[in-house]
């Protein structure tokens, strides 16, 4: 049995997504009381013709929930797998044209948020990152990535090499990107991977 996890989604557009793409996932929708915004009226609307359960909550609950005062009056509840039990193996046997972002140490949510929304919108199927020392997802990546969490995989692990090797052995180019570099440019060639390291100053998870 795969393990499920509650986690909450904040921001009209963020929320908005979410009801479109992936609304089934979705338990409860949290609704400032006594709102008078057209965008959660239009919000609400949305919810009510997708068959969603609504609740109106004060802004103080709202806040509590998402751990953010900026969640625009709505927080969205929904279930979703564990992000450590993705089958990596069944995803590369089954998906003809693998397109994915690995992250490690990416510590600031907006950032990862800002990274997720950028895979999904250039058609990466899969983001894989770091577990450990690495900002998990959270209420505040959901809204820095617009959404961007929506349609597209996402499996955490503290197992990049062994991943990397995985994915040689099935003849997968990869990509690397690196602050840490020793020259402001330079690129190997490691059997099937290469690896491109680009010096951009002061290292250290971003």
């Amino acid at each position: 049995m795969i393990d499920k996890k509650v986690r909450y989604i904040y921001g009209i557009h963020a929320v908005s997504n979410i009801i479109n793409s992936d609304h089934n996932k979705i338990k409860k929708i949290n609704l400032k009381k006594n709102y008078t915004s057209k965008n959660l009226t239009n919000l609400f609307t949305q919810a009510i013709d997708a068959g969603l359960y609504i609740e109106e909550s004060d802004a103080d609950k709202l806040s509590m929930l998402c751990e953010s005062n900026k969640h625009q009056g709505v927080v969205c509840e929904i279930e979703d797998i564990d992000l450590s039990f993705f089958n990596l193996d069944n995803y590369l046997l089954t998906t003809k044209n693998p397109f994915i972002l690995i992250l490690d140490q990416i510590k600031d949510p907006n950032n990862l948020g800002a990274c997720i929304r950028t895979a999904n919108a250039v058609g990466c199927n899969l983001i894989i990152k770091r577990k450990s020392n690495s900002s998990p997802i959270s209420p505040a990546v959901h809204k820095a990535s617009c959404g961007g969490t929506s349609g597209i995989n996402i499996y955490e692990s503290n197992d990049l090499n062994g991943i990397l090797k995985k994915l040689k052995k099935h003849n997968i180019t990869c990509l690397l990107y690196t602050s840490d570099a020793a020259d402001e440019r330079s690129s190997l060639d490691l059997g099937g991977r290469r690896i491109i390291k680009k010096k951009r100053g002061g290292g250290g998870g971003g």
